[in-house]
């Protein structure tokens, strides 16, 4: 059987990256999804360059800018038009049959390092970077009329994060396997985080990847998050390690649903020259041959391994709770106005124990929405109303004693705790908050 499987797999391997893809490789340089990748200087070896007028004399101007073996050379054709980014700078080179022209009229470098350069809805986006001592997961949108990078203002972003594993989904961008890094304030969190950046209400929401069996550990351990590739319907990354945790994570951007192809084609890892058209990557093999990669094909023999659900934040939910939080003390104030005119000496201490019981009991009714579920540390103190400005440590003694308050409350009616406190799986550092109703 195991020969059988390794013959099987040899025919695919031949059908799929024959070297005869050159041919596929000539098609024509048009299509609304269009990228090219490669480094300094060693794009005057790879002949595929020679086959877009412009693109020789585009990446020449960029290396003279700037120069590092490990920065990417980004290149986004559009018909006769090609727009060249260099890595961890701001310069956007236009390539036309006119000739060459820098779209950036400023001066300012860096802030850009390890960034995301991309086009959607005809605009040209930066995601994140890496810019003077911290990471950074800001949006900008360039503005041709005056040749600037300007910042787009999002919700809930997170601070001092970034990630190399970015997609560009029809809903938003998703980041997965993000650090954090920023020596100011020590803030160098090693365990990674996933996030998603609705697109529509510009708002970042925190992800989860529920995949089955090993395939979430060899996510975590394996990842390598310099070999991500993202094509017009899904995002690639590839996991290296020992040989039965090697492979390829194909994510599908419509439905999020996750495939592991586990025969893998660790190659194109070493390419100093890659195109995506579509669907469809060439990449220059080292034996000197342009190689295909039909990523529906591999979907096709891939395995389904799970989804990414993305978790829209407790404080928007929280947002409907409020009015109804504010009417029910407006009501308390207005019935205990009315009975302290009558009897304040004796209805003034029940009066308050109700008002601070009725507070508890709105969160209560908020917590029980998310039975069953597993609420980080800035989801529960957003339920509990903690003020995000406070510092870390106060906001732990005031979440810890509320807690206490709660679970005492509904021993009382019910005979367990409401709140019960966990270690992160990802990270046994971080406790997180199961709500059990």
């Amino acid at each position: 059987m195991k020969f059988a499987r390794l013959i099987t797999s040899l025919f695919y391997l031949m059908h799929v990256f024959v070297s005869d893809a050159i041919a596929d490789s000539t098609a024509q340089n048009t299509g609304e999804f269009h990228y090219i990748s490669t480094f300094p200087r060693v794009w005057k070896d790879v002949s595929r360059v020679r086959d877009f007028p412009g693109m020789a004399e585009l990446l020449a101007t960029i290396d003279s800018q700037t120069f590092s073996i490990r920065d990417h050379r980004y290149l986004i054709v559009d018909g006769e038009d090609i727009f060249g980014y260099g890595d961890c700078n701001l310069d956007i080179i236009h390539a036309s049959p006119e000739g060459l022209e820098n779209l950036y009229q400023y001066s300012n470098r860096g802030y850009t390092c390890i960034t995301k350069f991309f086009k959607r809805d005809g605009n040209f986006y930066l995601l994140g970077g890496y810019g003077y001592w911290y990471f950074h997961i800001d949006l900008l949108v360039f503005d041709p009329l005056h040749g600037a990078w300007e910042l787009v203002t999002t919700k809930n972003q997170p601070l001092d994060f970034n990630g190399r594993v970015r997609f560009d989904t029809p809903e938003g961008l998703l980041v997965l396997q993000g650090t954090y890094y920023n020596p100011r304030n020590e803030n160098t969190k090693g365990s990674s985080d996933d996030y998603f950046l609705d697109w529509s209400s510009k708002t970042w929401y925190p992800v989860k990847l529920r995949l089955t069996g090993i395939y979430d550990r060899i996510l975590r351990e394996k990842t390598d998050p310099k070999s991500t590739f993202d094509t017009q319907n899904y995002g690639l990354f590839f996991s290296a390690g020992n040989p039965e945790d090697n492979g390829i994570f194909i994510i599908d951007k419509q439905s999020l649903e996750v495939f592991f192809y586990d025969i893998g084609i660790r190659d194109i890892l070493m390419s100093n020259f890659t195109e995506i058209q579509g669907d469809k990557i060439t990449y220059l093999h080292q034996s000197g041959d342009y190689r295909l990669i039909d990523v529906p094909v591999l979907v096709e023999n891939a395995k389904s391994i799970g989804k990414i659900e993305i978790v829209r934040s407790p404080k928007n939910l929280m947002a409907f709770a409020y009015p109804l939080i504010f009417m029910a003390i407006l009501g308390l104030g207005i019935g205990g106005y009315k009975l302290l005119r009558k009897h304040p000496e004796e209805v003034l201490p029940e009066m308050l124990s109700e008002e601070k019981t009725s507070d508890q009991d709105a969160i209560i009714e908020a917590l029980t929405k998310f039975g069953g579920s597993i609420l980080s540390s800035d989801e529960i103190n957003a339920i509990l109303q903690l003020d995000e400005h406070k510092s870390q440590d106060i906001n732990r003694v005031e979440r810890s004693r509320l807690i206490k308050k709660i679970n005492e409350i509904y021993q009382e009616r019910y005979g367990r705790n409401l709140i019960s406190r966990t270690r992160s799986i990802e990270d046994k550092r971080i406790m997180n908050y199961k709500v059990t109703p």
